[in-house]
């Protein structure tokens, strides 16, 4: 695929991701099918093949395997990306042996199983869950315009704003929300297409342009200030909570921008792996103009030079982990938002300025968004605080303590 800056490292081809979008609106939010397909998805795609027994789809890709169609392995290997890593790591610790299969070089499914002499296995793709649990929020909370409008009912804080299918709309909203605000594809993740701190018509347009780019809606909504904090529900549970700030150097007074950024890709934690190392050019003239600064520019000391506007680890974010300093009142509001989720494993990005002060006390505190696949390794390595194996956490939900017959 050709280079995006708007997708960044993480980059999908335009057109499927806006057509395959386009047949789920068809299929969802059609009047005349919507009826129909949720049915049929619910009763068969939920309660049909979610029951397969699983041993039956371990012997397919067996089967697959022994044609060499695919390959097979129960150990990570360098290709493997750092979540899948983490369920290694995880499943090491519970006594779970994963087996993974790929065609190529690309994972296709995994195969786990208890060894507990209990014989319980679990097919998946990209995260597990319960074999033949019905997630009730699966199939919407990845849709931004839906999730917000379930925690408006739920009474789950979040950026006030709503969906655009056309300019016309987006501009009502905007009208309406007064500036800034921010514009994201109503679908999709990693910040791809996502334009932050609109302020005139004229940057509404083109965020709106940029979003349409992947999408059939978009999301427009008061921009929050503050922080991102990554809350990964497990369980119900806030088993783990990161801070992450948008990628940025601080100045010293006496180095330019560029010699700042040097100085801080030198730090060893920064090896590429689970820290990328910040980039100077990827939307970094953009970033330093909104703060009246170029790349010569010498910062005052303390000042804290934001360099890219993608808040993504892709993009050279890092991670803190705040679990234990964050406010019980946080915590009582991420249990009742995991309650109406009502999903073993889920990844919540929130905005607060300070997670050790209750929610109610900070205008801004919102949910921004959720994962139904998420990152669990942002917590595996932090730069700071515990590091927190999550994939643990997911393995005892996947596969429950359960009492031996004797």
């Amino acid at each position: 695929m050709p280079y995006c800056e708007e997708c960044g490292e993480a980059p999908v081809p335009h057109r499927l991701e806006k057509f395959s979008q386009t047949l789920d609106d068809l299929m969802f939010r059609s009047v005349l099918l919507s009826g129909l397909f949720v049915t049929v998805e619910q009763q068969v795609t939920k309660r049909i093949l979610n029951v397969i027994p699983q041993r039956a789809v371990e012997a397919f890709l067996n089967g697959l395997v022994s044609i060499k169609f695919l390959s097979k392995s129960q150990a990570p290997s360098p290709d493997d990306n750092t979540r899948t890593l983490a369920l290694y790591e995880g499943a090491e610790d519970k006594g779970v042996r994963l087996a993974q299969y790929k065609l190529g070089k690309q994972s296709i499914a995994f195969v786990a199983e208890k060894m507990d002499g209990s014989k319980r296995k679990n097919v998946f793709t990209v995260i597990p869950r319960p074999h033949g649990f019905i997630s009730p929020s699966l199939d919407w909370m990845d849709d931004k315009g839906i999730l917000k409008e379930r925690m408006q009912a739920g009474g789950i804080p979040h950026a006030d704003g709503g969906v655009a299918r056309t300019y016309t709309q987006a501009l009502e909203i905007f009208k309406r929300l007064n500036a800034p605000v921010i514009i994201k594809p109503q679908r999709g993740s990693r910040g791809r297409h996502t334009t932050l701190d609109i302020r005139t018509e004229e940057e509404l347009k083109r965020g709106f342009d940029i979003g349409m780019q992947i999408t059939t809606a978009v999301v427009v909504e008061r921009y929050l200030h503050g922080t991102v904090h990554r809350v990964t529900l497990v369980g119900g549970e806030p088993v783990a909570i990161a801070r992450r700030e948008y990628p940025h150097v601080v100045g010293d007074g006496t180095h330019t921008v560029d010699e700042l950024i040097d100085i801080e890709n030198e730090n060893p934690m920064r090896n590429g792996i689970h820290f990328k190392k910040l980039d100077k050019h990827h939307r970094v003239d953009q970033a330093l103009k909104k703060q009246d600064l170029t790349h010569e520019s010498i910062p005052e000391k303390g000042r804290v030079v934001i360099i890219n506007d993608k808040n993504s680890r892709l993009h050279g974010t890092v991670t803190e982990d705040i679990t234990d300093t964050v406010h019980p009142d946080n915590i009582v509001l991420f249990k009742k938002f995991a309650k109406l989720l009502g999903d073993p494993i889920v990844g919540v990005d929130f905005m607060i300025d300070d997670m050790t002060r209750p929610w109610t006390e900070q205008p801004d505190a919102g949910v921004l968004e959720c994962n139904a696949m998420p990152f669990i390794d942002v917590h595996h390595q932090v730069v700071s605080g515990r590091k927190i194996n999550v994939a643990a956490y997911l393995w005892d939900v996947v596969f429950p303590p359960q009492i031996m017959a004797k």
